[in-house]
């Protein structure tokens, strides 16, 4: 959920030093905005032209792209038909593909909203455990225009280990 807020000068100097204030080419005396994200602060302008608010929108995507996503290329590598996956990468259905269906009446048994999006696991007996990827870090919590983006381009099973390594390292 995106919320605004405006700031005004009067935030005390450790926060917005003036110094900051200027880099992001705000004057002192004018008023700037910022826009909280789940784990983000954007500081900007609270006036902006339409080339302003397309030249900000670029650097951002720049900032995506090269550095966030960049970063995660780097660490899980390339698909290249890697051992685990030998000449099919079994990631891919899941990654690309439309995910995993289930009934309605089950998704309402289990409280899974309905456009939740879903990821399996197996336990090893044979059965297999459907969860919300809501709840459960998996390739199918990643917002599908990044799935799209990475298309073949990154290795998914590296991916899927490090995103459950993490989850298992944090508690989740």
């Amino acid at each position: 959920m995106k919320e605004n807020h405006s700031y005004h000068r009067v935030l005390p100097e450790a926060i917005i030093s003036e110094n900051l204030m200027t880099k992001i080419g705000l004057a002192t005396d004018k008023e700037g905005e910022y826009t909280v994200l789940d784990g983000v602060m954007l500081l900007h302008k609270k006036e902006m032209t339409t080339l302003e608010k397309i030249q900000l929108a670029a650097k951002l995507m720049d900032f995506v792209y090269d550095e966030l996503l960049g970063e995660i290329e780097e660490l899980c590598g390339e698909c290249d038909a890697c051992e685990c996956c030998a000449d099919e990468c079994p990631y891919i259905e899941e990654a690309l593909g439309d995910g995993i269906e289930i009934s309605e009446c089950l998704r309402k048994s289990a409280g899974i909203p309905e456009d939740a999006p879903l990821c399996a696991d197996t336990k090893g007996d044979g059965s297999i455990i459907i969860r919300s990827a809501k709840d459960v870090p998996c390739i199918q919590s990643i917002p599908r225009e990044i799935r799209d983006y990475w298309g073949n381009g990154i290795c998914w099973a590296a991916l899927d280990a490090l995103i459950k390594a993490e989850a298992n390292k944090n508690g989740g």
